[in-house]
């Protein structure tokens, strides 16, 4: 996807997790990493790493002076990282909704938000219906990337 829009070649090296991944950027065992602000926010802090655009639509507040993507010559580079709370199916609709509700009503809290602002996260709170239908937009995104890039399980 990046050397499309960037004309740029990577080679992917996998990692189990964000931690060895920072690792090896931080011991300078490859040159540019993609994670999420919660694993990369006190290292570029820090001046360890240097953050060199952010992958999603806006900047984000807890590094303003950095670029979006779009700003730094790669308009269609839009990537989130996104994380939501799902329980099995089968989960009765009243403890689905319980849940929903207990959730939403902590992220409207301003203590919630401040801290998850501050580790570089956007608070969202959306429906059940909502989520799955983001989740489904997702996959059909994830899936036309990789088909593009060749990718095959092995």
């Amino acid at each position: 996807m990046l050397k499309n829009m960037a004309g740029v070649n990577l080679v992917h090296v996998p990692y189990k997790g964000g931690g060895p991944a920072l690792q090896a950027i931080t011991a300078g065992e490859v040159q540019v990493l993609f994670e999420g602000l919660v694993t990369l926010l006190p290292q570029i802090k820090s001046g360890r790493v240097r953050a060199l655009a952010i992958s999603g639509t806006t900047r984000d507040p807890a590094l303003p002076d950095v670029p979006r993507a779009a700003e730094a010559d790669l308009p269609a580079f839009r990537v989130n990282f996104w994380s939501g709370l799902v329980a099995p199916a089968g989960t009765p609709a009243d403890v689905v909704a319980k849940l929903n509700t207990a959730l939403r009503q902590a992220l409207a809290g301003d203590d919630a938000r401040a801290t998850l602002t501050r580790f570089g996260l956007a608070p969202a709170g959306n429906t059940p219906p909502e989520f799955a239908r983001f989740i489904d937009t997702e996959i059909l995104r994830w899936e036309k990337v990789t088909q593009a890039s060749g990718a095959k399980v092995d």
